[in-house]
């Protein structure tokens, strides 16, 4: 089905103030209900998550090269139709990312939560294994990886073409960390160039 960026938000929101939650609530009885309750359903996100982050690839990388060899003029033009095609949809997936690496760090917020519980509130026996909080981290990080993986190849398919003496800023790709600290600096950098590019006038 797929989850918005603006979805994502509002789930970023709700993942923060379940965390907040489970470490302000002593009530065994309360603190097993929400943990019990909302665990799965923080799962349950990453289905749509990958979803929505398959449609929006989805018209990217089969055009991210133009064909050759043909002339000058031809490939000019091709390589604008490409860019024009292709930038909107990286643009709104650099985007989503953000907004995913956003609510990555909530779900952690939540996992630490729950390991502090369970260590502090013993009485409450929650009965979550921590291979279960382990196998939900490793899910994040697959997710998150996945998605800046599929950045960084389109970006580099993107600029290859606008910027080929690589003069611009790229999003550093390499961590969430990475990407959140250079994303918004990059990004306007990003689409600036490529409307350089596309509005430039064709080789005669």
């Amino acid at each position: 089905m797929g989850i918005s960026a603006k979805e994502l938000e509002v789930n970023t929101k709700h993942i923060n103030e379940l965390a907040d939650q489970i470490r302000n609530n002593t009530d065994c009885e309360v603190l097993l209900l929400i943990v019990d309750e909302h665990l799965d359903s923080v799962r349950d996100l990453f289905a749509d998550i990958k979803e929505e982050m398959r449609k929006l690839l989805t018209d990217i990388l089969p055009v991210a090269g133009p064909p050759s060899p043909t002339p000058t003029s031809i490939v000019a033009w091709i390589n604008k139709l490409i860019t024009s095609l292709i930038t909107p949809q990286l643009l709104a997936h650099i985007k989503y990312t953000k907004k995913l690496i956003q609510m990555a760090a909530a779900i952690y917020n939540v996992i630490d939560a729950i390991r502090v519980a369970k260590e502090t509130l013993p009485q409450c026996a929650i009965e979550i294994k921590d291979q279960v909080l382990t196998e939900i981290e490793n899910q994040i990080k697959g997710v998150v990886d996945e998605a800046l993986g599929q950045i960084e190849e389109s970006m580099t398919a993107v600029l290859g073409i606008a910027d080929p003496s690589q003069t611009v800023l790229r999003i550093d790709t390499s961590s969430p960390e990475a990407f959140i600290q250079t994303v918004d600096k990059a990004l306007p950098a990003i689409e600036q160039k490529v409307d350089d590019f596309k509005n430039a006038p064709l080789p005669a």
